[in-house]
């Protein structure tokens, strides 16, 4: 699992969360919104 972050033109930020499997190095899931919560 990993954050990740980005700005966008307009200066607005961008949160990325990534589950990549440590063995294939597959990317099982990936979610992005401007606000990521502990609920989400």
């Amino acid at each position: 699992m990993d954050f990740m972050s980005d700005s966008l033109v307009s200066g607005r930020k961008l949160r990325i969360f990534k589950v990549v499997d440590d063995c294939t190095r597959e990317s099982l899931a990936v979610w992005y919104d401007y606000s990521i919560t502990g609920q989400k």
